[in-house]
């Protein structure tokens, strides 16, 4: 689904829109969790595969940035940040032009 459709303007946008709205009257915290659960909707669309490498970059980021605040493990919180900033890079390099250097 891109941006640009009509799936996305005249059904998944107000949809979540609606959703978001009257969740948000009754709890701050369920409405985050819907537009968190329909982001992931969102992206999955296009190839779910890719979802739970996204769910996954997620819970290691949250989980870094927990470290980072608790200066987990008496590591310096310089360490963890390079940790996650190198790690989201490898992913993204992989991700992205691993393909370039394959020979068919």
């Amino acid at each position: 689904m891109l941006f640009t459709t009509a799936a996305f303007a005249l059904l998944f946008l107000p949809l979540v829109l609606i959703g978001f709205f009257l969740i948000g009257r009754r709890s701050q915290k369920g409405a985050a969790a819907w537009l968190c659960a329909a982001s992931l909707f969102f992206y999955g669309w296009w190839m779910p595969v890719f979802t739970l490498l996204l769910v996954a970059s997620i819970s290691l980021n949250f989980m870094l940035g927990r470290a980072i605040v608790t200066r987990a493990a008496g590591v310096a919180p310089g360490a963890w940040l390079t940790l996650g900033v190198a790690t989201n890079l490898l992913l993204l390099g992989y991700f992205k032009y691993a393909n370039f250097s394959s020979t068919t």
